[in-house]
């Protein structure tokens, strides 16, 4: 569990992330209903502020960015201060939410950079990224996956990271499982 904690950590420190939709390509998200009318007024493009998601109950809605998804049994809210939204299952799993202002392209490259490395360094071995495509919402879009071992145990870890973009701000899911790859199952959370 301290190896999963860590894990956690790097991630938060290296910006784990993949590229996702364009607002130029209207994206699964869509545009908020605000900027969908501005911009066939031909209204500006400036960023508009970002208006974090909210949990009620089982269910996780965001309407900035345009979805929600709801928590299948055996899964449970968890407190972390880095993400809007997480939630863990026993045995492992966790996917997590976050917005930043910015676009998923650059933080993407970052990822893909500094990700390996730093999961080297703190005694993950066999580390591999792939570049995947996977579908969100019913639109392809791209993601880095990543397995590892855990050093001591040897237990394999798979991350998959898919992003979005709208108007200036991105949106981050990370999926980690720890043993046995489900990390498809749990993105059809998101589906």
């Amino acid at each position: 569990m301290k190896r999963l904690i860590s894990l956690f950590l790097i991630l938060l420190l290296t910006g784990c992330t993949a590229p996702g939709f364009s607002e130029t390509t209207g994206g699964f998200v869509g545009w908020p209903e605000g900027y969908r009318e501005k911009v066939a007024e031909g209204g500006g493009t400036a960023r508009p502020d970002y208006t974090p998601g909210m949990i009620d109950g089982r269910s996780y809605e965001n309407g900035f960015f345009g979805f929600g998804f709801t928590l299948p049994e055996g899964w449970e809210w968890g407190e972390n201060e880095k993400f809007e939204a997480y939630a863990v299952k026993s045995g492992g799993s966790s996917l997590s939410f976050r917005a930043g202002a910015g676009s998923a392209s650059g933080v993407y490259g970052y990822a893909l950079e500094r990700t390996p490395p730093a999961l080297e360094e703190a005694g993950f071995t066999d580390v591999e990224v792939e570049e995947i495509s996977v579908t969100l919402a019913g639109e392809p879009t791209a993601a880095l996956k990543i397995t590892s071992k855990i050093g001591r145990t040897g237990t394999e870890l798979h991350i998959l990271t898919v992003f979005i973009d709208l108007n200036g701000w991105y949106g981050e899911f990370n999926i980690t499982t720890a043993g046995e790859d489900n990390t498809q199952e749990i993105l059809d959370i998101l589906n």
